[in-house]
């Protein structure tokens, strides 16, 4: 286990990156552990067979995760487990939003818990490696035409818990140099690149951020969105 939490409320996990190779069990763990806030951590590569990259169990609630990437683990996400005689304990009321969660082998697994996966509309949601939906119409009912970075259809983790919003492209994406920041290298890079499409001289492929085949302003708005964030590489 990278980092454990065991009957501990009221903290903040930031900016951390936790890696647990073939034999890590979960990057984090909170333990009947309530209104924490997990944010902007890396937490990859727990490729056992059961690894988690966050492991909330035993009334976990109230806790906040946010902006963090889970890549690469057994599991990305995983919410209470079987204990003894086959009892499941529960962990619900979490805001779970604005994560990027890629290229997990399961991307959550909730056991008898209900939680909130998106910040509604346009906030949006998650990022999921594994959606298969597009993005056609916008709006809170997705029903307009035009393209606003959500998916038009939720991702559905189980009958009890779904994400609403899903996002198209990853919550930190934005970084067109990929040298760890979003800042104004980025802007200038897509300001070379505006109003150009595949074929174009100018096209850059890494500016189009929705993709769409087409750099515009709606590029620009998911840079300035992330402006000024640290991005994992």
């Amino acid at each position: 286990i990278g980092i454990g939490s065991y009957h501990s409320d009221d903290n903040d996990v930031i900016n951390n990156k936790v890696s647990g190779g073939e034999r890590g069990l979960a990057g984090l763990v909170l333990t009947e552990s309530r209104a924490n806030v997990i944010k902007r951590n890396e937490i990859a590569d727990n490729t056992y067979v059961i690894g988690a990259g966050i492991h909330l169990e035993w009334s976990s609630d109230n806790n906040t995760v946010i902006e963090n990437i889970v890549k690469g683990n057994g599991y990305g996400i995983t919410l209470g487990y079987w204990g003894l005689y086959g009892l499941k304990d529960q962990n619900n009321n979490n805001a779970i939003y604005h994560n990027d969660l890629i290229e997990n082998t399961k991307q959550v697994l909730s056991l008898n818990s209900i939680n909130t996966w998106d910040d509604g509309y346009p906030s949006g949601g998650n990022y999921w490696s594994d959606y298969k939906g597009v993005d056609l119409f916008g709006g809170h009912y997705q029903n307009i035409s035009g393209s606003d970075n959500i998916g038009d259809v939720p991702y559905t983790i189980d009958e009890n818990n779904k994400d609403n919003y899903p996002l198209m492209c990853a919550h930190g994406f934005g970084d067109l140099n990929d040298d760890g920041l979003i800042n104004l290298l980025d802007l200038a890079i897509f300001g070379k690149a505006f109003g150009s499409h595949p074929g174009h001289p100018r096209w850059n492929s890494a500016a189009d951020l929705d993709g769409n085949d087409f750099i515009n302003i709606l590029d620009g708005l998911i840079i300035a969105k992330n402006f000024g964030k640290i991005v994992f590489t």
